[in-house]
């Protein structure tokens, strides 16, 4: 409609054979999503196979004072007088809309304007192509809604185990690295804040270069020999308190603080950056630096991965197999299972939990020595938690487990609620696709 048309306007579904219609008044201030997702204004029955979840949308124009219709690239089509619609167009009164080729049907028109004539109804509803071959209509969406990605890497992985039957060094490192990208794509999601996929494998080799390097006998150096943080398990039952403060100084600071460091050292670089390009939210700056909570997180837990891997591949799983007996290898296989699969529970809920300490001291400058302080001594005593529980029971270690898990995402959600990005989270938002 245009000029002198009425913008106050009515969008009227025919029911053929009964020769009635069901009105849907058009407000101006909002759009009007058509499909069968619930969540659309005019919301059709599931029954209506050729109609897309959101299908088509009716907005008003306040330059031409008039509403258009627009497809969203429905499955199907939208047709308009019988035409099929590319993109949108402007209504006119009478103008005869239909969803899909034998979809329902519908006529824009004025307010309190009679119902038109019944036009002929198909005798049946017939099986779309799309129905059909759903692999055609929905492919667009498989990597984003139906976790195409994973499945594929899951199915790669499964073959190339079966290829390394009998190879034990690759069998193994082949299953930790899969269990350690399933316990951080779990994360990943959580966070749902898009990072480029190189920064959590260079953070994670970064901290597994760190292990390698000097800077851990340095850390020893301090923690276990100039402090007390070096423990004997054989003395717990006798001195408990002190056998705790050893394993807080040498196993929960010490460690927590080497997995800070690939947080701190893209911190870094972001700041060196940032001149650059101050305000691209694409720019490598931004992409790389700790600038909330959330990136903090992602990086600890991928440094954590890193740690994880090396302790479980590089000490843990070889001292158990030193002689290559059938029995050594499988008990080092279950060991590897357990502590890389546990992980979620363990090394990243410790790093996670401390790198949204780091981000969350970027956003708070001024209170940046408490934040990292508070943040320290939690992911420390955690970690102190989970080893000495160990040594009491499996109730224990699972209730400390459990906890730590939750620390964790307890400080994933706080830290989408204080992300300046938080509109763009994929883990929050919502946003109408365009097909079925």
């Amino acid at each position: 409609m245009a000029g002198s048309e009425p913008t106050s306007a009515v969008l009227q579904q025919v029911y053929p054979a009964e020769g009635t219609a069901t009105l849907y008044p058009l407000a101006t201030q909002r759009d009007f999503l058509i499909g069968r997702d619930p969540s659309c204004q005019i919301s059709l029955p599931f029954e209506h196979g050729g109609v897309s979840r959101f299908h088509a949308r009716l907005t008003f124009s306040s330059d031409s004072e008039g509403w258009q219709l627009c497809d969203l690239n429905s499955t199907n089509g939208t047709y308009l007088n019988g035409h099929r619609l590319q993109g949108c167009r402007m209504l006119r009164v009478g103008d005869r809309i239909r969803l899909g080729h034998h979809g329902p049907q519908f006529v824009f028109t004025e307010a309190n304007a009679p119902v038109p004539t019944p036009v002929q109804r198909p005798v049946s509803d017939p099986v779309t192509f799309s129905q059909l071959f759903p692999i055609f209509s929905t492919a667009g969406d498989l990597e984003h809604k139906a976790y195409l990605i994973p499945g594929i890497i899951t199915v790669t992985v499964a073959v190339v185990l079966f290829m390394a039957v009998g190879n034990v060094g690759l069998f193994n490192g082949v299953l930790a690295l899969y269990l350690a990208l399933a316990a951080y794509y779990v994360v990943y999601q959580l966070c749902g804040k898009h990072k480029p996929l190189w920064l959590p494998v260079v953070t994670a080799l970064l901290m597994a270069g760190i292990l390698r390097s000097p800077v851990l006998n340095g850390f020893i150096q301090v923690f276990r020999v100039w402090l007390p943080g070096s423990a004997n398990p054989s003395t717990a039952a006798q001195q408990p308190l002190w056998f705790l403060l050893q394993m807080f100084i040498g196993t929960g600071v010490m460690e927590e603080l080497l997995k800070a460091l690939p947080i701190l050292l893209f911190w870094l670089i972001g700041w060196a950056l940032r001149p650059s390009t101050p305000s691209s939210p694409r720019s490598l700056a931004a992409q790389i630096g700790v600038w909330e909570p959330l990136d903090g997180i992602l990086l600890g837990t991928a440094a954590a991965v890193g740690f994880t891997l090396f302790e479980s591949l590089g000490y843990y799983v070889p001292s158990m197999i030193q002689s290559g007996s059938e029995l050594e290898q499988l008990s080092g296989m279950q060991v590897l299972i357990a502590r890389v699969l546990g992980s979620i529970s363990g090394h990243l809920a410790y790093s996670g939990t401390f790198g949204y300490f780091i981000g969350l001291s970027v956003l708070k400058r001024s209170h940046t020595p408490r934040i990292l302080g508070t943040g320290l001594l939690t992911a420390a005593l955690l970690h102190t938690l989970w080893n000495v529980s160990g040594l009491v029971s499996p109730i224990a270690l699972a209730v400390v487990g459990s906890l730590s898990y939750a620390f964790l995402g307890a400080a994933i959600l706080q830290a989408r609620s204080l992300s300046p990005d938080r509109a763009n989270n994929f883990a929050t938002r919502f946003k109408p696709p365009s097909s079925d």
